[in-house]
């Protein structure tokens, strides 16, 4: 099959996979430079170990490259990510790109203390929001920004540092009250409701959560995502289609989120519509 052979042709020197930023008012897009489109990739590209072993040295390179993409916070001395240089560093990039860098031996977790302390100052009722506070405002609990999808990511930071299981259970809430699909669409803004529910399903298996009332609230609406598009009432790129192993037609852009307010402007990459489909169409059917 063709797409397996070119599948990480796009992939730079650095190790970096380009970002495709589409504006679908303009018809324009171009290639731009961030760490989260690189780290879906390789978290897309492992989920088959086959495939997984056949692209180790484009991995490994795209791991150095989130490896080398850190933030560092002029105070604290910590190690943080973002989005791409433009913006101050997120948690939600920072989770996954520990997740990952943990994950393949790149990070010891014990590292992690300072920012564990950082990560629990910026907790609230509703677990901890986008952006990356520091401890010195008074309002750096307020003042931030919530999205359910950013959350589900962030949680993957919870699980791995370990987080006293109440605090857990708070930003779990926050996320269930969302986990529906009129619900969903009120509250997100950055992705799209079969993103969310793929990442969801995957944070429940990355981390073996099952039998509670978060994992069966995650599987309800996972259920009724795939329910939606399977009958023609919500609609599905290819790339979410192929997260879902559904039939596609074609490869897309990849698109994955959008710009906030601003939902004409999206970020992808068709590495990952590639990744989608050899890995869960072809390799591991849900």
């Amino acid at each position: 099959m063709e797409e397996i052979d070119d599948i990480f042709e796009t992939q730079l020197d650095s190790g970096e996979i380009p970002t495709l930023m589409m504006n679908y008012d303009e018809g324009t897009e171009k290639w731009v430079d961030t760490v989260a489109i690189t780290m879906v990739a390789v978290y897309l590209a492992q989920l088959n170990p086959k495939w997984e072993k056949k692209w180790r040295k484009n991995i490994e390179a795209a791991l150095e490259f989130i490896e080398k993409k850190t933030y560092k916070h002029k105070i604290e001395d910590l190690r943080l990510w973002h989005f791409n240089g433009f913006y101050p560093p997120d948690w939600e990039d920072t989770g996954f790109a520990i997740y990952l860098l943990v994950k393949n031996g790149r990070l010891n977790i014990s590292k992690l203390e300072s920012l564990k302390t950082l990560f629990l100052g910026n907790a609230t009722e509703d677990g901890v929001g986008v952006w990356v506070k520091d401890s010195y405002s008074s309002d750096n609990k307020k003042n931030n920004q919530w999205d359910p999808t950013s959350s589900l990511n962030i949680l993957r930071l919870y699980y791995i540092l370990q987080i006293d299981r109440a605090e857990c259970e708070k930003a779990e809430r926050f996320i269930m009250k969302y986990l529906s699909l009129d619900k969903f669409e009120k509250g997100t803004l950055y992705y799209t409701a079969p993103i969310a529910a793929f990442f969801a399903k995957r944070l429940i298996s990355d981390f073996s959560i099952d039998s509670n009332i978060f994992s069966n609230a995650v599987n309800n609406f996972y259920q009724e995502v795939v329910d939606a598009i399977l009958k023609g009432l919500l609609e599905a790129t290819s790339f979410e289609r192929a997260l879902f192993g559904l039939h596609i037609k074609e490869i897309d852009d990849g698109s994955i989120f959008h710009h906030g307010m601003r939902i004409e402007i999206c970020y992808g990459s068709p590495v990952l519509c590639k990744l989608a489909l050899l890995n869960l169409w072809i390799g591991m059917k849900y």
